[in-house]
Order: structure tokens, then C-alpha cells, then sequence
């Protein structure tokens, strides 16, 4: 599943990648990342952070073969996932 993902996640775009990066790996809330991001120079508020973790989730679930979508996610989406993280 793991090399699925990876390769998935390489064909986001930068910004969006490292938003997911931040809000899985690091459990960052929108806020924060939003609060990064603007501290970088990026100009996005915690909501548009949001909308590009629900677009990424859907590009990356996308990416997935069938096979593993069905298998890992049957009666689930990435974008069940919880965006914000107090």
C-alpha cells in the first residue's frame, strides 16, 4: 500500500503535498498549517488549507488501484479522515 501512496503523493503538487505531509505525519490542525504556511510566504487561510486536504485526499485515493481501494478502503474514504486536529 505504502509504495501506492508514495507515488500518488509524488504527483501532487508541492504546496498540497506538504500540507497532507503536515496534517498526517505531524497532526498539525488547519490553523497551523495555515499559520506555516503564511510564515513561508504562501497566502491561505486554515479554510483553503482544508479545501486542499479534501482535494489531495480525493487525488490521492483516486491514484489507487481498485484493487487496493477495495481492499483498504472498502467501507471508507481518505477523505473520512480528519482534516483538523485540535
Amino acid at each position: 500500500l505504502w509504495c501506492y501512496v508514495e507515488q500518488a503523493l509524488e504527483q501532487l503538487p508541492p504546496t498540497q503535498r506538504l500540507i497532507v505531509v503536515m496534517a498526517q505525519t505531524f497532526r498539525w490542525s488547519e490553523t497551523r498549517i495555515a499559520a506555516y504556511l503564511q510564515a513561508e510566504g504562501e497566502v491561505i487561510s486554515p479554510k483553503q488549507v482544508r479545501e486542499q486536504l479534501r482535494s489531495s485526499y480525493a487525488q490521492l485515493e483516486a491514484a489507487l488501484p481498485d484493487d487496493i481501494r477495495a481492499i483498504y478502503l472498502e467501507n471508507h474514504s481518505l477523505n473520512d479522515s480528519p482534516v483538523s486536529v485540535p
